[in-house]
C-alpha cells in the first residue's frame, strides 16, 4: 500500500517533555511535523518546556513565532510567597 492510497487519520496529538533540550528540540519538531503532514491534516505538537534553564524556551517560542504568530503560551512567574508575620519578639 502506497502513501497516496493509505487511510489517513482523523486527529493526531503529538507531545514531547523538554528540559534543556535547546540544541535539538526544533529539529524533533520540525519531524514531528513532517511526519504528521503524512498521516492527517488535523495535528498538534505539544511541547511541555520543565523549567529547563537553557534556551529551551527562547528555542520554542521561536518556532510557535514562525508557525503560529501569537499562539505562544507561557506560564506566568511563580508568585513570591508572602514572608510569614513576625511578633514582638521577631520570631516567626
Amino acid at each position: 500500500m502506497n502513501q497516496e492510497s493509505a487511510p489517513r487519520l482523523s486527529s493526531v496529538s503529538a507531545f514531547f517533555p523538554c528540559y534543556n533540550d535547546a540544541n535539538t528540540i526544533a529539529g524533533l519538531v520540525q519531524m514531528a511535523e513532517t511526519a504528521l503532514r503524512r498521516i492527517t491534516d488535523d495535528y498538534e505538537i505539544i511541547v511541555v518546556d520543565d523549567a529547563s534553564t537553557d534556551a529551551s524556551a527562547t528555542v520554542l517560542a521561536g518556532l510557535v513565532a514562525a508557525w503560529l504568530p501569537g499562539a505562544f503560551a507561557q506560564p506566568p512567574p511563580p508568585k513570591p510567597q508572602a514572608a510569614p508575620a513576625q511578633d514582638a519578639h521577631g520570631a516567626a
